[in-house]
C-alpha cells in the first residue's frame, strides 16, 4: 500500500506546485483603462466623466464632466458635475500598485494625516469604475472606505460627496 501511495504523492505534489493555491491573489491588479482602451498614465491629463447610460437624474448628456466651482458654504472649492462640459482635466500619481490620489492640491509622495483628505482608490465597478474615498493608505488600525457620489442641494448644486451609490464614471484622454 505504501508503495502505491508514494507516486501518487509525488503526482499530487507536482500537480499543486505548477498551479496557483485556489483562492490565491493575482500578482497584478486589474488596469484601469480609459474611453480608447488604453491602460492610465500617471502624469497623463484624462476628464473623469459620468458613465452613460446613468440612472443619477441630472446627469443628461455624454459631455457631463467633473469641474470645481464655489459654492460659497464651507469649502473655497467644491468637486461638482457640470453639464455640457467634460470639466477640468487631472492628472493620476501613481503610489502604489493599488492606489492612486484625485486632489486639487495634495502634497505628492506624502501618505500623512496632513493629505488623507485626498486619497482615492479607482475600482472597477459595474462595467465601468467607481472612485473610492480610502484613508487605508496611512496606516491605521481604523479606516473606512466610501463611495464616492453624486449630492444635489436646494440650490441644484451636484457636488461629488461620500455615498451609498456611486458615481458610475470612465477616463477620456484631454
Amino acid at each position: 500500500m505504501k508503495i502505491t501511495l508514494l507516486p501518487l504523492a509525488f503526482v499530487l505534489l507536482f500537480a499543486l506546485s505548477t498551479q496557483p493555491l485556489l483562492g490565491a491573489a493575482d500578482a497584478s491588479p486589474e488596469q484601469v483603462v480609459d474611453t480608447a482602451g488604453k491602460i492610465l498614465r500617471a502624469d497623463t491629463k484624462y476628464y473623469i466623466l459620468p458613465s452613460m447610460p446613468h440612472y443619477y437624474r441630472y446627469i443628461t448628456s455624454n459631455t457631463d464632466g467633473l469641474g470645481l466651482a464655489s459654492i460659497g458654504e464651507f469649502c473655497p472649492l467644491d468637486v461638482v458635475v457640470v453639464n455640457g462640459y467634460h470639466g477640468l482635466p487631472l492628472t493620476f500619481t501613481l503610489l502604489t500598485l493599488r492606489k492612486w490620489f484625485v486632489t486639487t492640491g495634495g502634497v505628492v509622495g506624502n501618505p500623512s494625516w496632513e493629505t488623507i483628505r485626498n486619497w482615492f482608490k479607482i475600482e472597477k465597478y459595474d462595467g465601468a469604475y467607481k472612485l473610492v474615498y480610502c484613508p487605508s493608505v496611512v496606516q491605521s488600525p481604523k479606516h473606512l472606505c466610501k463611495n464616492v457620489g453624486i449630492f444635489e442641494d436646494l440650490k441644484g448644486n451636484k457636488r461629488l460627496a461620500l455615498s451609498d451609490v456611486p458615481l458610475k464614471v470612465r477616463f477620456q484622454k484631454a
